[in-house]
């Protein structure tokens, strides 16, 4: 289980010595894509890899992402007298991709 790969959002950095665009770029999913590579590698055979929430861009490094959102009306944040759904989208598209 690797913590919040997919649940946090990339952050803009502006470091120069860094050697990325500064401000934006790929690094954030280049750099999270080079150690998921890493821990693949590592991993022996028949062992998963997850992490919290999902994201398409960390799909070959992954097997399962978990996807338990909690919510109320269907909004997130919940939002009194909605009548909006969440759609399991990700899970419809990807369901029978991920997990090899």
């Amino acid at each position: 289980y690797i913590d919040q790969i997919a649940a946090a959002g990339p952050r803009p950095c502006w470091d120069p010595s860094h050697n990325h665009t500064l401000g934006g770029g790929s690094h954030w999913v280049s750099g999270y894509t080079r150690m998921l590579q890493r821990v693949r590698e590592a991993v022996t055979e028949g062992r998963i890899v997850l992490t919290e929430s999902n994201a398409e861009p960390f799909m070959s490094g992954v097997n399962l992402f978990l996807t338990l959102v909690g919510f109320d009306s269907g909004d997130l944040p919940p939002v009194q007298n909605s009548s909006s759904l969440i759609v399991p989208a990700f899970q419809a598209v990807y369901g029978g991709y991920v997990l090899p």
